[in-house]
């Protein structure tokens, strides 16, 4: 509608076009400055020529991009090869990182270590039209990195439609928002359309989750175990997620290392959420005998190899024959396979190595247990990304107190074995309350008297079902472990500790950072204290992050930490060594402590030093199982969590009557090549493989290396933006702490003085162009001094940089990056330019007859150049 157009003034440097009345061609300049009065415009031409030209004149282009720069050319209006140069260099370093990220520039502009297994993960993800999906990586291989890239990804693809919902653990809000700011700069619209909110918190959940477009729920296991718990609050709180997640328009990513192995009841809950229609809660029994099963076919798949002999590979297809009865491609696949091992083919038999993996194929697609379930183990693979473990070293320690502690308990515990002895019933019940009493006796004295308390007056319920009765003479004995606990002092395990870590300090360097690990909170709380006197200590804490300044520090810090620490917390650090200052009578807890550290992204293999009492015989039995037996602290043990809680209920029961050589026992029954710890990752294996089949990234390989391989010049891309931005346009870009820093901010200047003497002019864009195109990277906290009247946020083309110094990535994703991709499609200057060459020495026969060849670059689509042709046939 005509009459709802309005009159604007045109900022400074705005293009503008005239046309001469006399000779009827265009020119081209940019405004120097407004005249109210009469309304006209001090423009600048080519060649420093000036003119005051009346507004009705003038045309300025609309806000599209040019469709057909030949229309350029037509009117004269190209620029010169300088212009192009500069534009094409900036565009084409765009044009590559939006080709090579394959549609994914949350992944190229987050912060992070460019990793191929992530890049699948995310790829696969993104390509799927329903992004539902079970992230089970193994501790440490970057779980929450991929998640972040997807969260950042549906924030660039929905701008202003977005709602996120990540529900974490308490202890991991802090965490996870920390990790969106400043690895994936989401820190604007934390709290607004991205929320991070504890399990807990179910007036959040209820509030953000009706609308939230995409869930993500971190740590699933410990949610899926309230499907079936006996708290009837705890499965309301299940099903109430399970309704927002139960819409498949929504994007659901659940995040869990939990092996399937063992806890089927668990696993099925997590897979209820992604497709509730074809796991049903009800349908356990049935899931359970898959899963049964699926070990079976596993099994045999390993044997299903092209190098196998025919009279053993035809027992692998009798053996698989009994689950696909009703399968037709199994059975035609099976057939022709057979008519080959019955002439005994040769094993290199091209018709017969393509049928052995085409059924490897289908018999993996078809008991895969979800297609959605995405899982990277540790091995040869992720072996550069990680640092490892180097095992553990025990750390002695001398006290009377303890030791006549813990001969207290042994007194204690042979007699509660001769009870159960005569009642086995209780053997059970007993098992669990002895390991409950002795871990405090080891880890936190201070405690004993609270249990003993608990115990004898009979508040406190044994396994949570019903009370142990007291054996006779328990009370005297629980009452004479409880004094001795009054009376023991840590002073000497904190000596000990400090000791230790000047050794550390001493033997790796003043800057190595030091994980205290303790089991209870008080007991952190101690060290804490403790340490604080004489080192640099910090004291992990969930409901801030304070303590997250050990990550970045060079200096050496001592960060303590309780249980609350040992799970999901990211500890990496290059420069980082861990304490344990008690062992918990958990492995799966000391995998977990160990996995906070032996993460993505660290560099020395993690080494363990764990104190233990010198006469102790308790404590020296555990650390061998747990080194010896279960070798935690030389490879994880995730993928085993449930075998291992499963045989520890059978070695408390055989403690009560055996005491500490029932840990003996317990190493030689786990530790070995025909030892249950080999045995089980034989299994895992063999799931693994199941589910993988025999498909291969192997296609994409090749694109992530090329990504990789570009991103690795980040000097080339500073350098294609800077001859667009600086060279042409005049914008001036300053590090943080001086010119040549790679940290560095853009700002937008106007001439003066001081600019006029170091040659530097002012910068050609109009303010308001660049408020608006610019606007979500622009500082506006910092009142910039003249000659700059605005500048961007602190931003970096190194990767390194980016993660070492906090600040965001500039690559395409980044706002400032987009701003210059969008900005300059809309810019005519550079488009397209055109040359002819003078040749005297050619002798024309017609002197009155010009030639003129013309190169042409211009910047278009392919009905642009198929213009061109019908236009200049002969170019």
């Amino acid at each position: 509608d005509f009459e709802s157009a309005i009159t604007v003034k045109l900022s400074n440097e705005s293009r503008v076009f005239f046309q001469d009345p006399e000779t009827f061609r265009w020119s081209v300049g940019r405004v120097l400055a407004f005249h109210d009065d009469n309304r006209e415009y001090l423009v600048r031409f080519p060649n420093q020529r000036r003119e005051l030209l009346p507004e009705a004149v003038l045309f300025t282009r609309w806000s599209q991009p040019i469709s057909d720069p030949i229309e350029l050319l037509a009117y004269q209006l190209n620029e010169t090869p300088f212009w192009h140069e500069g534009r094409f260099s900036c565009v084409h370093n765009i044009y590559q990182q939006r080709k090579l990220c394959l549609g994914m520039p949350s992944l190229l502009s987050s912060s992070i270590d460019l990793v191929e297994h992530q890049f699948h993960v995310v790829r696969r993800i993104l390509n799927d039209p329903f992004q539902r999906y079970l992230l089970a990586d193994e501790v440490g291989l970057g779980k929450t990195i991929e998640t972040g890239i997807l969260i950042r990804q549906y924030v660039l693809d929905a701008p202003n439609s977005h709602q996120v919902l990540v529900i974490v653990p308490k202890a991991l809000v802090q965490q996870w928002k920390l990790e969106l700011k400043l690895r994936f700069d989401l820190d604007d619209l934390l709290d607004v359309s991205v929320h991070v909110v504890s399990l807990e918190d179910n007036e959040a959940i209820g509030t953000v989750g009706q609308s939230a477009g995409m869930i993500v729920i971190d740590e699933a296991h410990h949610f899926s175990a309230w499907a079936n718990a006996a708290d009837q609050n705890l499965v309301d709180q299940y099903q109430a997620i399970a309704k927002f997640t139960s819409d498949t328009r929504k994007k659901v990513l659940l995040l869990s290392a939990t092996p399937v192995l063992n806890n089927e009841r668990g696993f099925l809950a997590m897979l209820h959420l992604i497709d509730p229609v074809l796991y049903p809660l009800d349908g356990y029994e049935a899931f359970k005998t898959r899963v049964d099963n699926r070990q079976a076919v596993a099994e045999v798949l390993a044997s299903l190899q092209v190098d196998e002999s025919n009279y053993f590979l035809k027992q692998s297809l009798d053996s698989l024959e009994e689950f696909f009865e009703n399968d037709q491609r199994f059975s035609r696949l099976r057939k022709e396979l057979m008519e080959l091992i019955d002439l005994d083919v040769e094993e290199e038999h091209p018709r017969r190595c393509e049928l052995i993996r085409s059924m490897r194929s289908h018999v993996s697609e078809a008991w895969r247990l979800h297609r959605r379930l995405i899982r990277n183990r540790r091995g040869e693979a992720t072996q550069a990304l990680l640092p490892g473990r180097s095992g553990c070293e025990a750390c002695e320690w001398s006290s009377t107190d303890q030791e006549k502690l813990e001969s207290l308990y042994e007194e204690w515990r042979i007699g509660l074995g001769e009870f159960v002895y005569g009642q086995p019933q209780h053997r059970p019940l007993a098992a669990e309350f002895a390991k409950e009493l002795l871990e405090a006796v080891v880890t936190a004295p201070a405690k004993v008297g609270e249990i003993v308390e608990g115990r004898l007056q009979g508040t406190v319920a044994v396994g949570g079902a019903k009370s142990l009765p007291l054996f006779e003479k328990e009370k005297e004995a629980l009452e004479s472990l409880a004094k001795q606990a009054r009376n023991w002092e840590p002073f000497e395990k904190q000596r000990a500790l400090l000791n230790l870590i000047r050794q550390l300090k001493t033997v790796l360097g003043g800057d190595v950072t030091v994980v205290v690990f303790a089991n209870h909170p008080d007991t952190a709380d101690e060290i804490h204290e403790f340490l604080s006197l004489t080192e640099k200590a910090v004291r992990h804490q969930s409901e801030n992050s304070a303590w997250t300044q050990v990550l970045g520090a060079k200096t050496g810090y001592v960060l303590t930490c309780d249980r609350a620490a040992e799970e999901g917390l990211n500890l990496q650090k290059r420069s980082a060594c861990m304490i344990n200052y008690d062992l918990p009578f958990s492995p799966n807890r000391i995998e977990q402590r160990i996995g906070r550290l032996d993460r993505f992204g660290t560099g020395k293999p993690i080494k363990c030093y764990n104190l233990i009492a010198a006469d102790s015989p308790l404590q020296r039995q555990w650390n061998h199982f747990l080194d010896l037996g279960l070798g935690v602290f030389k490879e994880s043990i995730a993928s085993l969590q449930y075998l291992v809680e499963e045989q520890l209920r059978t070695l408390w029961q055989e403690f009560i009557d055996a005491g500490y050589e029932a840990f003996d026992d317990a190493t030689s029954r786990m530790s070995g090549e025909d030892g249950m710890v080999k045995q089980e990752r034989r299994k895992v294996q063999l799931q693994d493989e199941l589910d993988s089949g025999n498909a291969t990234n192997s296609s994409m390989t090749g694109a992530f290396e090329a990504l990789a391989k570009f991103d690795l010049g980040s000097t080339d891309i500073g350098t294609a933006i800077d001859k667009w931005m600086v060279k042409r346009l005049h914008f001036r870009r300053t590090g943080e702490t001086g010119y040549s820093d790679s940290v560095l901010r853009y700002e937008m200047c106007v001439k003066n003085d001081l600019r006029e003497r170091r040659g530097e002019k002012t910068s050609l864009m109009p303010y308001h162009e660049w408020e608006f195109f610019f606007r979500k990277c622009l500082d506006n906290e910092i009142r910039p001094e003249p000659p700059v009247i605005s500048q961007t946020h602190l931003m970096t083309f190194n990767r390194q940089d980016a993660q070492s110094r906090e600040v965001p990535l500039a690559r395409i994703g980044h706002p400032f990056i987009n701003a210059i991709d969008k900005h300059i499609r809309l810019d005519d200057r550079g488009v397209c330019f055109a040359m002819w060459r003078y040749r005297p020495e050619i002798q024309l026969e017609n002197p009155t007859s010009i030639f003129f060849k013309f190169f042409l670059i211009v910047e278009a689509d392919e009905s642009a150049f198929a213009g061109l042709k019908e236009r200049w046939p002969e170019t």
